[in-house]
């Protein structure tokens, strides 16, 4: 069996070993359409790309605070983001911008260091056909250690607002990626959190898949990471 859907791979052109090591597994589990986006690594940011698409807290408190308070209460001052995490936050703005432009019903999309599980493809199927029809995103990794209360037998639960994981690995609609081309920059938030607000603001529909199939290398120490 092969993987048709579209993927996106979330990479910075300097870290080779974690590109070698994403092939080497979407090409064992047959995926069939992938893709590398690596424009806007973190070395080649200036002040007014940074500045146009990120509103930090502490310039923009008003649109840092409209963030956290739907959906964050209780964080009471900005975090500053290091140029690391905005670069991945940037990269997924832009790769939302660029999907809307082409035909697909849904895709998958990874960042580099992650890990498959065992028999990802049938799997993967197996879960999908499990899960309602009703999705807007599935977060299918297990990032930050972060489970529903398991219920056996089942592994699609449908998560309350804020409903993200860490972003290792998102099945997602294109009327999802629709709905964050238009609204996602400029962002105030990591990555992960930004997509929370998003799909909060949007009111989107979002699925975790328990057990999961995709881990995070650099969270298991196989590779270093790339946003400290």
């Amino acid at each position: 069996m092969s993987i048709g859907i579209k993927t996106i791979v979330v990479h910075c052109k300097s870290l080779v070993e974690r590109k070698y090591n994403i092939i080497s597994q979407l090409d064992e589990n047959n995926f069939k359409s992938y893709e590398f986006y690596t424009d806007y690594d973190a070395d080649e940011l200036d002040q007014e790309t940074i500045d146009k698409y990120y509103h930090s807290g502490y310039k923009y408190p008003e649109l840092w605070n409209e963030k956290i308070n739907s959906v964050y209460p209780g964080q009471d001052h900005p975090k500053e983001l290091n140029i690391a995490n905005i670069s991945l936050c940037i990269k997924f703005g832009k790769i939302f911008e660029n999907l809307i432009k082409e035909d697909f019903e849904y895709c998958l999309i990874f960042e580099d260091d992650v890990l498959l599980a065992d028999d990802f493809v049938n799997r993967f199927f197996e879960n999908l056909k499990e899960t309602p029809d009703d999705w807007d995103a599935i977060y299918i990794g297990s990032g930050a250690g972060l489970k529903p209360t398991v219920v056996p037998g089942k592994v699609a639960y449908l998560r309350n607002h804020p409903a993200t994981k860490c972003t290792d690995s998102i099945l997602i609609k294109k009327k999802t990626i629709m709905d964050l081309s238009t609204t996602f920059f400029p962002f105030s938030l990591a990555v992960d959190w930004e997509l929370g607000y998003q799909h909060f603001y949007h009111k989107h529909k979002i699925y975790w898949w328990e057990p999961s199939l995709v881990v995070q290398g650099s969270e298991f120490g196989i590779f270093k990471s790339a946003l400290r």
